[in-house]
């Protein structure tokens, strides 16, 4: 049986936590027989409308960039993409788009005038300015599983539509109401305005950190934020724009909720206030896995069946080792 999507990101999440944790404080793992690792593909695309020689990787390290190694690719026509060789276990990282200006181009015949970049949960084939926000709410947001990070952005957005799906094509498809097509086109509007604030609050973030030791995850990250808290205002003013929605609209709505010149001064204290926010609670995990360790639990069905997992996770920081116990339930 194969969990579920939402259960892989969740034992993957908190692997690679706890990873990140140990490594930092020269912890290892317990050895074990090597074995050849088979490889797969992953097929999906990529759009504010389709963008065309973006490159999308499987971020392994997730600091958000697009590492030498990382299994990518370039996107070609109507934003499609596959990624040869990637492991089972690769596959379970979140997706990195890298936009370039003047290399990458939108379908939708809107300029890019700077580069950015764009995230999906792990398991997700589309990748959007949408899918970025919800990556954003599962990041920061302690306790949050896809669902939660997922439900936040539809009730930002008053949608029920899944933003795995994707818009473009979700707009003309014969398979969903003309009530639903319309949604998706609200959604591709939004999902354009906000590509258009990304890029301007990355010019804004760069040219405040000029000269600091700022990384691009915390830049990523700091852009992200600033254009979910105006989320639900971009969303309700492409709903008054409706059928008169424009190109130049885009540019109008964008302007009013990139960041200002008010803001610039306190971006890099609040990028080193969430960095230290982060660091806080990776080191609360790796206390907690070395002493009473962390249970955890997965369920899925298959037909009418029932099927359960749970175990408990542990390391030892006196021998680097760490285990992972598990049991299993299926009647």
């Amino acid at each position: 049986m194969t969990p579920t999507r939402t259960t892989l990101f969740k034992r993957s999440l908190l692997a690679s936590s706890i990873a990140l944790a140990l490594a930092a404080c020269g912890g290892g793992s317990s050895s074990g027989t090597a074995t050849t690792a088979t490889t797969e593909s992953l097929s999906g695309t990529v759009a504010d409308g389709y963008l065309v020689n973006a490159t999308v990787c499987l971020d392994i390290n997730e600091n958000k960039v697009c590492d030498e190694g990382e299994p990518s690719a370039v996107s070609t026509a109507g934003g499609e993409f596959t990624i040869e060789g990637a492991t089972t276990e690769q596959l379970l990282k979140p997706l990195i788009v890298k936009v370039i200006a003047g290399v990458t181009s939108d379908e939708d015949g809107i300029e890019i005038t700077s580069d950015y970049s764009m995230a999906a949960p792990a398991g997700y084939k589309f990748v959007s300015p949408l899918t970025t926000m919800v990556q954003q709410e599962l990041e920061n947001n302690d306790g949050f599983v896809l669902a939660d990070a997922e439900s936040s952005i539809k009730a930002k957005l008053g949608t029920d539509l899944d933003l795995s799906e994707d818009y473009v094509a979700g707009k003309a498809s014969t398979e969903f109401t003309e009530e639903q097509k319309d949604e998706f086109q609200k959604l591709h509007h939004v999902a354009q305005v906000t590509a258009t604030v990304i890029q301007k609050n990355m010019d804004a973030v760069n040219e405040a950190i000029s000269g600091t030791d700022i990384t691009f995850d915390q830049v990523l990250d700091m852009v992200v934020a600033k254009v979910l808290e105006n989320l639900e205002a971009i969303n309700s003013a492409v709903e008054q724009e409706g059928e008169n929605f424009t190109v130049d609209n885009i540019a109008t709505i964008a302007n009013s909720n990139a960041i200002d010149e008010s803001e610039k001064g306190t971006l890099v204290a609040e990028m080193e206030a969430r960095k230290a926010a982060k660091e806080a609670s990776a080191a609360n995990l790796i206390e907690l896995v070395s002493t009473v360790g962390i249970n955890w639990f997965e369920a899925d069905h298959h037909g009418d069946g029932l099927w359960l997992g749970y175990g408990t996770f542990s390391y030892n920081p006196e021998t680097g080792e760490s285990s992972d116990t598990e049991y299993t339930y299926n009647p």
